[in-house]
């Protein structure tokens, strides 16, 4: 009987085992979908918008679409989408800030929209960087940079954020950060219990460590039935930032959902507030 017992345990162990082992080296497929050729401007319906090439440090040529500030004063929004997807589906989320009259520039990560190279959070940080090198080209000062995280977009934008405010030459005029996480280790640990996530996520993304360094002001958007990122990882956020900083908390709205007219209104508020027009 214990010689029974003990080889039923052996089997659960083996089982285990082979499960965290699986978790790990798939955990990439789980945490990136990129899908589909993102297209032209035109194709996603967007007027005003053009395809550039941004060049990371590591050789890759990226496209991304951007929409120049109309005038020299206004902000131009960085924006850094989720996991899935491309910025073909951020359309309308483009459009509402290019008719706010700021410059938009979509960044468009490796691996995704029919960009070369494999989706990774060195990788993202490497995109980031190679964005704020073009709009650096362009001539836009950094206090009108304001740089938009949407989900595991926020591991770039708060990674770029903290790079700019200590790096000498000027931080970001601020940063938006939509369904964010305290750290990817922190979500998958709240999903898949069961497992030792903690130790064996690679693509780690930890916001919470560094947005006090970030030196911009900061606007956190957040749906109370976020099915993804659990509600509280907005507060851990919040609590961690500097001032300035608000939290915008929307009912009823998930992870999906949340470009909402309530988080519209916010972020335009947000945004002619850090270019300090409450004209546009």
């Amino acid at each position: 009987m214990r010689a029974r017992r003990m080889s039923w345990l052996f089997i659960l162990v083996a089982v285990y085992a082979a499960l965290c082992a699986a978790a790990y080296l798939m955990q990439r497929s789980y945490l990136y979908f990129p899908m589909g050729v993102a297209g032209t401007p035109a194709d996603a319906g967007l007027k005003g918008f053009a395809a550039e090439a941004l060049e990371t440090a590591d050789g890759l040529r990226l496209i991304a679409w951007y929409h120049p500030p109309p005038d020299p004063s206004a902000a131009v929004v960085v924006l850094f989408h989720g996991n899935a997807g491309s910025i073909a589906d951020r359309a309308l989320k483009a459009e509402a800030l290019a008719q706010a009259r700021f410059g938009v520039l979509l960044v468009e990560y490796r691996g995704y929209g029919g960009n070369p190279g494999a989706p990774s959070e060195a990788g993202f940080y490497a995109d980031a960087r190679a964005a704020a090198a073009f709009l650096a080209k362009q001539g836009i000062a950094r206090r009108r940079w304001v740089l938009y995280g949407e989900s595991v977009g926020s591991g770039p934008a708060v990674q770029l954020a903290r790079e700019l405010a200590t790096d000498g030459k000027g931080a970001a005029g601020g940063v938006i950060l939509e369904a964010a996480f305290a750290s990817t280790a922190a979500v998958a640990a709240a999903h898949y219990w069961f497992l030792p996530v903690r130790l064996i996520v690679r693509d780690r993304y930890e916001n919470a460590e560094k947005i006090d360094a970030i030196g911009a002001a900061v606007l956190i958007l957040q749906g109370a039935r976020d099915e993804i990122v659990p509600a509280d990882h907005a507060q851990r956020l919040f609590a961690r930032a500097r001032e300035p900083k608000t939290l915008v908390i929307v009912p009823n709205l998930g992870h999906n959902d949340l470009w909402s007219e309530a988080a519209i209104a916010a972020v335009l508020k947000f945004v002619r507030g850090v270019s300090g027009d409450s004209s546009r």
